[in-house]
Parts: C-alpha cells; sequence; structure tokens
C-alpha cells in the first residue's frame, strides 16, 4: 500500500511539476474502500445482532462508520479486519498532507523525509504511551494499531516508489527487475 499510493505522488514530484496532489485521489480512495466497508458493516450488524441477540451492535455499528474505534479500544468486534481499514484511512489522510509539506523538496530528499516523518513519529508515540504492567493481546493489538502506530508499515513502501522512481529510465535496467 505504502508503494502503491504513494507513487502517484512521488511521480509527480519527480516530473518537478508544480502540484503535489494526483487529480482524483480522495474519490478514488472513497470509491474503492467507502462502498464495501459500509455494506459490510450492515452485513455484519445484521447477523451479529440475529446471532448474538444483542441490540448493542448497532451502536457499535455507528461507531465503526466515523473510525471512532481507531481511537478508543471497543470490547466487542464486528470483523476482526476492519482495523486494517482504519490504518489505511490513516495513510490515505496523512499522505496529501506530508507531500504538501514537501512539495518544494526534491524527490530524493522529499523520500527521505517523509520515510521518516513515517517511521519515527509513531515508534516515538508507541514508547512515550506504551502502559506498563501485562496488557494482555488485545489491548497492545489496540495499541499498536492506533494512529499514529501504523504508518510506519507504509514508509518502507514509499521509500521503495522513490527509489523505483529514481532509477534509470532504459530498458536493460528494468529487464532484471
Amino acid at each position: 500500500s505504502g508503494f502503491l499510493i504513494a507513487y502517484p505522488f512521488l511521480k509527480i514530484r519527480a516530473g518537478g511539476g508544480p502540484g503535489f496532489y494526483p487529480e482524483g485521489y480522495a474519490l478514488r480512495r472513497l470509491g474503492k474502500i467507502a462502498p464495501p466497508f459500509y455494506l459490510s458493516l450492515i452485513v455484519f450488524t445484521v447477523y451479529c445482532h440475529l446471532h448474538f441477540s444483542d441490540p448493542s451492535y448497532y451502536l457499535l455499528a455507528l461507531k465503526w462508520s466515523v473510525g471512532l474505534p481507531n481511537l478508543v479500544q471497543e470490547s466487542k468486534d464486528i470483523n476482526g479486519s476492519y482495523w486494517s481499514l482504519a490504518v489505511e484511512a490513516q495513510f490515505y489522510l496523512v499522505i496529501p498532507l506530508l507531500f504538501y509539506l514537501v512539495r518544494r523538496l526534491s524527490l530524493k530528499h522529499a523520500s527521505l523525509v517523509l520515510f521518516f516523518v513515517l517511521v519515527v513519529p509513531p515508534f516515538v508515540i508507541r514508547y512515550l504511551t506504551w502502559p506498563t504492567g501485562d496488557l494482555g493481546y488485545a489491548n497492545v493489538f489496540f495499541l499498536n494499531n492506533r494512529f499514529p502506530g501504523c504508518l510506519d508499515y507504509f514508509a518502507w513502501g514509499m521509500l521503495f516508489a522513490a527509489i523505483y522512481l529514481g532509477l534509470p529510465r532504459d530498458e536493460a535496467s528494468f529487464r532484471h527487475l
């Protein structure tokens, strides 16, 4: 994801154009993520309500629909994979802002700055806010995945996209890749 999402931003940077933002980026991200997410949220909520006879799943679905479980740990889960959508959404929202902030830097300098911005703050925040004692798997999982805890997952892909764009463009160089 780091490679695929950052590549269009980096390509603009490598081209030296005046912009920093790929046209249609937000609509493409929203169109690919939101409809399946909300449809699955409805289906899993109804299933959980019928299967567990617990109407509290509607409130939980409402919380997921606005991304609240990404910030506050919930005791129940509708679908265990929703955490990854929240992490992707974090990256989708942060990456345009980061590229705006480095819009005047060269490809090389922008990619290095962004790499360190995506790696260092999540590590520091986890270190500074990590509670002591036995936390259990669910608590550790939540603490690792809250914002900005997983932005470092995307750093390497973004850096590889920058390296890829910086390679020579002759046919022979790309054959071995």
